[in-house]
């Protein structure tokens, strides 16, 4: 090269050069750019068919669908357009879908074959109702998306839910994987909760989910204090926040259930500390296995819960109430169209305990005036008679009754009458299973088909 009037002038050859160093840096550009753009687009699918899970009401159970789409480009696209399809049941036959039409997603993710979604409380259906149905909401999202080669779990989960569940009944704490089997069934057990207006304990029946596992029973009893009526305003546990289960230990009756820290704190006074202990006890000990509770907080006894109450020994049904010469009977609380048992007291005025005949006696007379006026009543038929009582065989009881079917006026009374009997009774008494007769006679059912199977117990099947 030589140099004129102050310019260097290159040679062919060194021109050569440098487009050749800038095509190198261009192809660079062009893969990374390509690369990155494969990697991006590494789990981008395209099909024609999805398989699409519905809920036979019917047959309880999920129903595939093959139905014809058209949709290609990343797994995250494809999932929201699936989670659309969900929503649009079949139009024949009877298949349904718990997917809300307007349900929103938050995120997608796809990582290892985990799809997590982060869903908004808009996609938790209102007309979810029992355990099945929210087996189908979260089962139809599972199986629906595992149906794709690059999704073998879903983590789901809930924006701003704090409980670590869909609705109130399936947990999302670990990444699910397809429902080969049967959607999970519901059971129903006796819970009590705290009835501010009245200061008094409600009973109700509380689906969970069906298991064979003592422990697991008793994580949904526990589950269900935390949760269940937790935006009611008159209604509630007093369970603290957040709190979750460290373990569960049952042992010659007695369990053991460790909490996680958060269980106390506990802001409240000594009546609603009382009623926290009581309807955790008296919730827990309905099941047969368990007699008596003891809380434990991260393995370590505690003194007490919140101050108040002491924890040093374990916790009968009744912590802290007056239940000597007292009997508890159970009457009916009517709110909002739902129907509660309300226990109360009866003490004796002499220093005996109650016979059979004496507490049914006492229930038959009906919630004192100032019962009724705080709204409690009896639903058995008025005028009911008690002819006889009598002990049988198997720790049973045979009771008579003299009483008019016509007083009846629908099944939840007649539902209400038999718990009014068989609570009252196996609360006060260590009799656990009731024949009922009527005149003598033995019924298959009531007016209104709430059918009698002697003997009744008060377990619950």
């Amino acid at each position: 090269m030589r140099k004129k009037n102050g310019y260097i002038i290159h040679s062919l050859q060194h021109k050569k050069k440098q487009q050749g160093i800038l095509f190198v840096v261009i192809t660079l550009c062009f893969l990374v750019m390509a690369g990155y753009y494969f990697y991006q687009h590494r789990h981008d699918l395209t099909i024609s068919t999805a398989k699409l899970y519905f809920y036979d009401s019917e047959k309880d159970e999920l129903v595939p669908v093959n139905r014809k789409v058209s949709l290609s480009g990343q797994t995250e696209k494809i999932v929201k357009i699936l989670l659309e399809e969900l929503s649009k049941p079949p139009k024949e036959g009877n298949l349904q879908s718990f997917i809300p039409v307007h349900g929103s997603i938050s995120n997608v993710s796809l990582k290892e074959g985990i799809c997590s979604l982060v869903l908004e409380e808009d996609m938790i259906s209102k007309s979810i109702s029992s355990v099945s149905q929210e087996a189908a909401a979260v089962y139809s999202i599972v199986n629906t998306l595992t149906e794709l080669d690059s999704i073998q779990k879903v983590q789901l989960s809930v924006q701003g839910k704090k409980d670590p569940t869909f609705k109130q009944y399936i947990s999302l704490s670990e990444p699910l994987i397809r429902l080969a089997s049967q959607l999970p069934k519901g059971q129903y057990v006796r819970m009590y909760y705290y009835h501010l207006p009245t200061n008094m304990f409600l009973l109700t029946k509380v689906e969970i989910p069906a298991s064979s596992e003592i422990n697991d029973t008793v994580a949904s009893i526990v589950n269900q204090l935390m949760i269940r009526y937790r935006d009611v305003e008159d209604i509630t546990s007093f369970f603290p926040e957040e709190v979750s289960i460290n373990s569960i230990l049952i042992e010659d009756g007695s369990l053991f259930l460790d909490l996680t820290p958060e269980f106390q704190r506990f802001r409240y006074g000594a009546n609603a500390e009382l009623a926290l202990v009581n309807s955790i006890t008296l919730s827990l000990t309905e099941l047969p296995e368990i007699q008596n509770v003891r809380i434990q907080v991260d393995g370590t006894n505690v003194s007490t819960l919140g101050g108040h109450t002491s924890s040093l020994e374990p916790y009968q049904r009744w912590h802290g109430f007056e239940i000597e010469n007292a009997s508890i009977l159970y009457y009916v609380l009517k709110k909002d169209q739902n129907h509660y048992l309300l226990p109360v007291f009866r003490s004796s005025k002499q220093d005996t305990s109650f016979t059979p005949e004496d507490i049914l006696q006492n229930l038959l007379k009906g919630p004192s005036s100032d019962e009724r006026d705080m709204g409690i009543v009896s639903d058995i038929p008025s005028g009911t008679k008690l002819i006889s009582v009598t002990p049988g065989e198997e720790n049973s009881l045979m009771i008579d009754l003299d009483m008019e079917m016509s007083e009846f006026l629908n099944a939840q009374q007649e539902e209400n009458f038999l718990e009014q009997l068989i609570l009252t009774l196996s609360e006060n008494t260590g009799f656990r299973s009731f024949h009922i007769y009527f005149r003598g006679e033995t019924l298959e059912s009531l007016p209104f088909g709430t059918e009698i199977n002697n003997p009744l117990f008060r377990e619950l099947s």
